[in-house]
């Protein structure tokens, strides 16, 4: 989320003026702690990007600070056949519900 941040050439504050969330909530989430939902779809709305991929890269970082080289390995493994299976999500489509 940093990376996406900078690449703007915006600050915490500015990133939490335009997702409403609170400069904290941020800094939180630039470090990877557990992250809600909301936050994040606020966050993913401002930068325009799929909400599941900042899930993913917040749920990677708490990841990386938990587990074995091993445990990462599988991980990783479980990620490529998940990725196989699960179709890429698209914007251009719009399901009625």
């Amino acid at each position: 989320m940093q990376k996406l941040r900078l690449k703007h050439g915006w600050s915490q504050e500015q990133l939490a003026a335009l997702s409403g969330l609170s400069v904290r909530t941020i800094q939180r989430l630039e470090q990877g702690t557990s992250a809600s939902a909301e936050s994040l779809k606020a966050v993913a709305a401002v930068f325009d990007v799929d909400f599941n991929s900042l899930k993913e890269e917040t749920m990677e970082q708490n990841t990386r600070l938990a587990v074995s080289g091993d445990e990462e390995l599988a991980f990783r493994k479980v990620r490529a056949i998940k990725g196989f299976y699960v179709p890429p999500y698209s914007t251009s489509s719009s399901a009625a519900f």
